[in-house]
């Protein structure tokens, strides 16, 4: 919760840039004689994030895009609502990525969590987990067995990636898009690796690892925990 500071306007936009009415939930927009003239020396964000839109009871006014959602109350004050590169969609379900983050930082082997969609093959979208902790054999099993618990199927990472430390931007923020790629090594899953046999068994296995690009999948692997889902 919050309230507007001296000498701004706040308003709250749809993904079109259409201003919203009070106690819609959009983008979080600033205007008014606080704004900046925009980013030092960065051209390219300062036209992303400082823009002139049509106000229809102000006409051109210009804004600062926050990437922050929320909406006005009736009380006066905002209620932020998180970020909007922490919303994704995925198997047509609205994803919020800091819902699945809080899931993994209640277990204890975690100290932080990060969770991205990726697209590394075409038409493949997964959503993987970043971690820093205390990582001991079969805790990535774990925590897939834990946040099932707490959040459907289409939320669980399909990936579980440990690291040290997260790669930082030179302004001391997580540098998301210099997080890692996962490997095409089989993850670590709760049973042990069985190897096809049969033709069919090679056939489906051959079908697998083209759609999930790992190295090699077993036979008694569970396709929705390799990452699979209905679509």
């Amino acid at each position: 919760m919050g309230e507007t500071i001296a000498q701004s306007s706040i308003h709250f936009i749809d993904e079109k840039s259409g201003f919203l009415e009070n106690g819609q939930t959009g983008e979080i927009c600033i205007s008014g004689p606080c704004l900046s003239n925009g980013y030092f020396h960065q051209p390219d964000l300062t036209n992303e994030k400082f823009v002139e839109l049509s106000n229809p009871k102000f006409g051109q006014i210009k804004v600062y895009r926050t990437g922050d959602l929320g909406r006005l109350l009736d009380n006066g004050e905002i209620e932020f609502k998180g970020r909007i590169d922490g919303q994704i969609k995925i198997r047509g379900n609205r994803v919020e990525l800091g819902e699945i983050e809080v899931a993994l930082m209640k277990e204890e082997s975690v100290n932080q969590a990060i969770v991205i969609l990726r697209e590394d093959y075409p038409g493949r979208k997964a959503l993987v987990a970043y971690l820093t902790g205390n990582k001991t054999p079969g805790d990535s099993n774990k925590l897939r067995y834990h946040i099932s618990k707490l959040l459907p199927d289409y939320m669980i990472p399909s990936a579980f990636i440990w690291l040290n430390e997260f790669p930082k931007t030179t302004s001391g923020k997580v540098d998301r898009k210099a997080l890692p790629k996962p490997d095409l090594k089989r993850p670590e899953l709760n049973v042990l690796y069985k190897s096809p046999k049969t033709k069919i068994e090679k056939d489906i296995i051959g079908l697998f690892i083209d759609i999930f690009q790992y190295d090699k999948i077993g036979i008694e692997d569970n396709f929705f925990e390799l990452g699979g889902n209905s679509f």
